[in-house]
């Protein structure tokens, strides 16, 4: 539990308090989309129906700037051009920044490789007409170093983008784009320094671009900061930050359920029987498809809550031409070393037993999505012939490489919403295939 002015009560309370600035902004563009950068920006959105995206600050550190192929974000991309504004919302626990560097930078490096992207989908030659838009604390130094980095790599990471996407999403992006009227991406910010200004949100608009617009949560006004008697607890920047921290299992979903039972406790011992008292009751029965790729080919379902086993079973179900297998492939434990390999072995051996017959589907059956993610990364490493993917497939004498499972990893990324496979898992599937083949 933890102690002093940093408790989980305290907590909860600035994530209401801070909520505010989200819920007036959409009131103010009730057109525009609102979501939420995983997994801090959730927390601050009362509609908990939100859509989500993904970019991490780490991508937007200074002079470690990149375009992450593992977080493309084509859903918001997707959703952008059928919108007026995207809100998207994130907040930070750093009181020297005034946002993210996930919004700061991130987003904008990838706004802007998304719109040189656009441009060779439709064989234009932009030449950096849009430069990338960055808020205005960043320094002169770091905007030029920026700017320098964008140009050195601009290219190489359109062709990775152009590698990765398959030919029915590019379609489908052109579709949309061209349904916009060949709008472009362009970011502003707001937060508690940057006041929300319609003028140039407005002339965004009137120059047949999309704003996204990158909302930092938080209170940074340093007035602000030392007056915490008037509102009867301390105030935590960022409060949302690090949940597996403080949030004692509470999710952001069960906060928004229940916020007067929470925030009405006296303190964090009360908090804590509530939250134990709430997640006691709760029976976390996800739905039943929770990733389907391939038209439906492969799937991963959860364990169903009749089902007998143990919950770390893992199954696999093959259909083929003749006949449905089902098989047990083993309790795992997520935290031993060899646990994916182990479940990377058993299911590669049988579904090669299966390999003489036509496979029509595979459907995982696990209570942990990364390790079904994972298998279903390996399956079309090892298998490719029925990766049913023909920008995946590669030749059985061609070496498997660190970048092709990146690029086969980027792939099911697009599917698996927030499901991300931990970077030890990424480091086993290398291990497994580079030393084996």
């Amino acid at each position: 539990m933890t102690s002093g002015i940093r408790t989980t009560l305290n907590r909860l309370k600035s994530i209401y308090y801070d909520s505010d600035i989200v819920t007036n902004l959409r009131d103010t563009l009730p057109d525009a989309e609102l979501v939420a950068n995983l997994r801090c920006g959730i927390w601050y959105c009362k509609d908990q129906g939100v859509k989500t995206c993904y970019f991490k600050s780490t991508d937007g550190h200074n002079n470690h700037w990149g375009f992450n192929t593992r977080r493309l974000n084509i859903d918001l991309l997707k959703m952008a051009f059928t919108t007026p504004a995207v809100i998207i919302v994130d907040s930070t626990a750093n009181r020297r920044k005034i946002y993210p560097d996930a919004l700061s930078k991130t987003l904008p490096i990838w706004a802007y490789i998304m719109n040189m992207y656009i441009d060779k989908l439709f064989k234009v030659e932009m030449d950096d007409k849009c430069s990338i838009q960055l808020p205005r604390f960043i320094s002169d130094t770091e905007r030029m170093n920026l700017m320098q980095c964008l140009h050195i790599n601009k290219e190489k990471w359109v062709f990775e983008l152009q590698t990765i996407l398959d030919e029915k999403t590019a379609q489908s992006i052109m579709e949309l784009v061209v349904a916009s009227g060949y709008k472009r991406l362009v970011p502003m910010f707001v937060s508690s320094l940057d006041i929300f200004n319609k003028e140039y949100y407005q002339n965004i608009i009137n120059n047949n671009n999309i704003p996204l617009i990158c909302l930092s949560v938080g209170n940074n006004d340093s007035i602000f900061m030392e007056n915490q008697i008037d509102r009867q607890f301390n105030y935590i920047l960022g409060a949302g930050d690090d949940e597996e921290m403080w949030s004692l299992g509470l999710t952001s979903e069960l906060f928004w359920m229940n916020t007067n039972l929470y925030l009405e406790c006296v303190d964090d011992t009360m908090l804590h029987e509530n939250i134990t008292s709430t997640l006691s009751t709760i029976k976390y029965v996800k739905d039943v498809s929770i990733l389907s790729l391939f038209d439906g080919a492969v799937s991963c379902v959860e364990q169903s809550a009749s089902d007998n086993r143990h919950p770390n079973m893992f199954s696999i179900r093959v259909i083929t031409s003749i006949a449905n297998f089902n098989k047990n492939i083993g309790i795992y434990d997520v935290k031993e070393n060899n646990c994916l390999i182990d479940i990377i072995h058993k299911t590669n051996r049988l579904i090669h037993t299966l390999g003489r017959y036509t496979i029509t589907h595979i459907e995982f059956i696990c209570n942990n999505f990364r390790v079904s993610l994972a298998v279903l990364v390996s399956i079309m490493v090892k298998f490719r012939d029925i990766t049913f993917n023909t920008d995946l497939h590669i030749s059985d004498n061609q070496p498997i490489t660190k970048e092709y499972i990146r690029k086969i990893i980027s792939y099911v990324y697009r599917f698996s919403e927030s499901f991300q496979i931990p970077r030890d898992f990424c480091k086993q599937l290398n291990k497994y295939y580079i030393d084996v083949y």
